[in-house]
């Protein structure tokens, strides 16, 4: 346990619309250790940034409820903080890049101002301690001309350089843990190569455990120790980076893979158009959940026994989990 940052067992967190329950995440269970990547895979509507608000206690009440398991964090339980006590420890020492810097910053504010107001909050600086250390921090995520940038607006800078201060506000307290849920969406190729580079780099700098979620396959793999797959609010596969890209134990996550676009498909040769892989069909809704597996129907490996029941998670392989009734045949059926 010593290697454990952070420790999930058995969350659920629910919202309630017009008498209806929607379980978002359903019994999710998972530990992020230290100074590892953890990356968080699956299409929208999954559950990867509800599961990202719950271990900060940020679900909003009404409608959302986090109702039943455990969050530890240094040896408590985080749902059993009280509101002050959480605020102790949110921003501070668990930190999180929100999807989108336009929404999360506030725009009547200098960016200055609102990294020496997380400095002062949990630091108990001055205003010309926390200023010097506001303008380091704006250094180490290599935002040219700092004193300029310390006194201007959200608005008045690019998407990347937002993105930027995020990271500066969120790595400001040297936190032990940060979720970073699409940190690069609304980002181009080129800057968003630059700010996954800058989160490797911090994070070796300040020894910070990352959750990272994302879309995108390719970021996962540039990133990642540790994956998940996430489907209808519950974590279908979970194993290290290089197992799960040699070998995919349930049909979803193998969907996933096979609709990765490939740019020297043989078959696009010699003028040849190839259809992308999609995965037919759509999620369950997720106040009308079916009885057995959430994938079953949309699996073509599905048999009855997926219909009646939910699969228990199984280890096929060393740290190698996967919760699906047909593992074993996907698995042979793969070179």
């Amino acid at each position: 346990m010593t290697d454990i940052a952070l420790e999930i067992k058995n969350l659920h967190t629910n919202f309630y619309s017009q008498g209806r329950v929607i379980k978002a995440v359903n019994g999710v269970s998972f530990n992020l250790e230290k100074q590892n990547t953890l990356g968080i895979v699956g299409e929208s509507g999954c559950g990867k940034s509800v599961t990202a608000l719950s271990l900060l206690r940020l679900i909003p009440n009404p409608p959302g409820k986090i109702v039943e398991g455990t969050i530890n964090f240094e040896g408590q339980n985080i749902l059993e903080f009280s509101d002050d006590e959480i605020r102790k420890v949110r921003g501070n020492k668990i930190s999180m890049i929100f999807q989108e810097p336009m929404t999360s910053l506030n725009p009547v504010l200098t960016i200055g101002f609102q990294i020496m107001e997380v400095l002062r909050l949990h630091k108990q600086l001055s205003k010309k301690e926390a200023n010097d250390l506001a303008k380091e921090m704006l250094s180490f995520v290599k935002i040219p001309d700092i004193n300029r940038k310390m006194k201007e607006y959200p608005h008045e800078l690019s998407g990347g350089m937002r993105q930027r201060v995020m990271i500066a506000i969120a790595l400001s307290c040297n936190p032990k843990v940060l979720i970073a849920d699409e940190p690069t969406t609304a980002l181009d190729v080129t800057i968003q190569a630059q700010i996954l580079d800058l989160i490797q780099e911090l994070q070796e700098k300040f020894s910070t455990a990352i959750m990272l979620i994302s879309h995108d396959i390719g970021v996962i793999f540039e990133m990642c120790d540790k994956i998940l797959v996430m489907y209808a609010g519950r974590i279908v596969e979970e194993a290290k980076l290089n197992d799960l890209f040699e070998l995919q134990c349930h049909p979803y996550t193998k969907s996933l893979f096979d609709s990765i676009p490939i740019l020297n498909d043989p078959g696009n040769i010699g003028g040849k158009k190839v259809r992308l892989k999609e995965i037919k069909g759509i999620v369950p809704s997720l106040h009308n959940l079916p009885e057995g597996c959430y994938f079953a129907p949309r699996c073509i490996y599905a048999t009855s026994e997926c219909y009646n029941k939910y699969p228990p998670t199984e280890e096929k392989f060393p740290g190698h989990f996967v919760a699906c009734w047909n593992a074993d045949a996907i698995i042979d059926n793969q070179p």
